[in-house]
């Protein structure tokens, strides 16, 4: 966790989410007053937010045509009384931000809405949802010691708030002593060099291919081993970084095939499944090429660069 406004990490995601949204929807942004900053993992904010609007997106894909198409987030801060706290189970007395991404969709009933956190819970067709972003989204909310809402009425749309706990005021000593600590931190490294992301979970694509595109690499998406070779053998890529279980084609095949057509290609690959099933097959990248998940972005960043070195 480190401190983080989450204006910038919005207007950061800005680009990314209304690329994912597409035109047809509109996205509106705004930040109410003075933010005090909050404590959270930079990863697990973007899949907070993705996940949300991802859930904004397909449920105004199911309204009538001619229904209003907008999604807004709105960033204020609050102040939790006992009131609040003792209607609301799970909630905590103090001054919280409260992140509220709201759409226009078709909404859900009462029975749905008390649902919608658990595990593999999904009103989706089979094969279009599995169940586990909002599951995700409530689990990193609780990690952090926040509490979340939701508002829904079929026909008229679905509001949640994040209620997220800020960072009280903190002494002058401890200040200069995190601003020690920021400047020894390594800067991120970028570079320009083309990265082949292999990646089926649509929202993780997005969000890793934000953060590489941000550091300056050239990259090729696609969603599975099949995609990614017919894209490899029309241009010129530095680097495959790919998940190792897919369907129809794993990760390790995939790197076997393309160094067929690239001889000089480096490669990186995660899994949050890497257990010995891989490993009684003779499938065993070395320790320098793999990446447990769920990973932070910006590791990912350090090790492509430990890879290509000095190309760029």
């Amino acid at each position: 966790p480190k401190k983080l406004m989450v204006r910038d990490v919005l207007l950061e995601l800005d680009k990314m989410l209304r690329r994912l949204i597409g035109e047809d929807i509109t996205i509106n942004t705004s930040f109410a007053g003075k933010l005090t900053p909050i404590l959270a993992d930079p990863g697990q904010m973007d899949q907070l937010i993705v996940n949300l609007v991802v859930n904004a997106v397909d449920a105004i894909r199911d309204n009538d045509v001619g229904k209003p198409r907008v999604i807004t987030i709105s960033s204020s801060q609050v102040y939790l009384d006992n009131i609040f706290t003792s209607t609301h189970t799970g909630s905590t007395a103090g001054t919280c931000l409260l992140l509220e991404i709201a759409d226009t969709g078709s909404g859900m009933s009462k029975e749905t809405s008390d649902h919608i956190f658990e595990p593999f819970y999904t009103t989706k067709e089979q094969g279009k949802g599995t169940g586990l972003g909002l599951a995700t989204v409530y689990g990193i909310v609780k990690q952090n010691h926040g509490y979340i809402t939701v508002d829904s009425t079929p026909g008229e749309g679905t509001s949640f708030k994040i209620y997220w706990p800020v960072i009280e005021d903190i002494a002058e000593g401890k200040q200069e002593e995190e601003k020690e600590e920021e400047s020894r931190e390594p800067q991120v490294p970028g570079g320009t060099e083309t990265i082949l992301l292999v990646e089926d979970d649509e929202i993780l694509r997005n969000i890793t291919c934000h953060h590489l595109r941000h550091r300056g690499y050239n990259v090729i998406e696609a969603e599975n081993g099949v995609d990614a070779l017919e894209k490899a053998s029309s241009a010129a890529v530095d680097l495959l970084f790919t998940d190792m279980v897919m369907p129809v084609m794993n990760g390790w095949e995939l790197g076997e095939k393309i160094k067929s057509i690239h001889p000089d290609i480096e490669i990186l690959y995660t899994s949050g499944y890497f257990d010995d099933r891989w490993k009684n097959g003779n499938i065993s990248p070395p320790e320098e090429r793999f990446i447990d998940k769920p990973y932070d972005p910006r590791e990912v960043l350090v090790w492509i660069r430990k890879l290509l070195g000095g190309r760029s």
